[in-house]
C-alpha cells in the first residue's frame, strides 16, 4: 500500500528538499518522495530518526545519577543553576524551556536536547514555536560564524602585514 499524501508530506527525500526547496510535483509530493515511502513501508519516519530519544534519554538518566554518586555536590550545583530562573517568575516554564531547546541547539548538547525536548513536550511548546525558537538558535549560530569570519580575517591581517 502506498502511503498516504499526508503521511508523507512533512519527510521529503528528494535533492529539491535539502536544498530548501519543497518538492511540489504530484500535489505536493513529488514521484521519488512517494516510491521511497513506498518502499520503506508505512512508518517509514522511524527508519529516520537520528537517536532513540527516549532511550537515549533514559540513559543519560543513569549516567547522570551514577556521576552524581560520585560527585553529588557538581550534580547539586547543577540543578541549583536550573531552577534559580524560575524562581523569579517572569518566564514561563514554556518559554524558559524554548530558550534552553534554542540554547542546546548552539551548544550542540544532544542530552540537553533530549531532556528539554521533553520538558517543552509537557509544559505545552508546540513543534510549529519549536521550530520558531530553534529559527533564532540557526540565526545567532549564522551571526556567530559573521563575527568569527571577521576575527580570522583580522588574524590573517596581522600575520600577513
Amino acid at each position: 500500500m502506498t502511503p498516504s499524501h499526508e503521511s508523507v508530506k512533512t519527510y521529503h527525500f528528494c535533492s529539491w528538499s535539502f536544498t530548501g526547496y519543497a518538492c511540489t510535483a504530484a500535489g505536493g509530493i513529488c514521484m521519488f518522495c512517494l516510491e521511497i515511502a513506498w518502499l520503506l513501508g508505512p512508518n517509514f519516519m522511524e527508519k529516520f530518526r537520528m537517536l532513540e530519544w527516549a532511550k537515549y534519554r533514559k540513559q543519560l538518566s543513569l549516567r547522570v545519577g551514577e556521576l552524581g554518586q560520585l560527585s553529588p555536590a557538581t550534580l547539586e550545583g547543577v540543578r541549583t543553576l536550573g531552577g534559580a530562573g524560575q524562581k523569579t517568575g517572569r518566564l514561563d516554564a514554556k518559554t524558559r524551556e524554548l530558550i534552553a531547546l534554542a540554547v542546546a541547539v548552539t551548544t550542540r548538547c544532544d542530552g540537553c536536547i533530549a531532556s528539554h525536548t521533553a520538558e517543552a513536550a509537557k509544559v505545552g511548546a508546540t513543534r510549529e514555536e519549536i521550530a520558531e525558537a530553534l529559527g533564532v538558535a540557526i540565526a545567532l549560530n549564522a551571526g556567530a560564524a559573521l563575527v568569527y569570519s571577521s576575527r580570522v580575517l583580522d588574524a590573517f591581517d596581522t600575520v600577513n602585514g
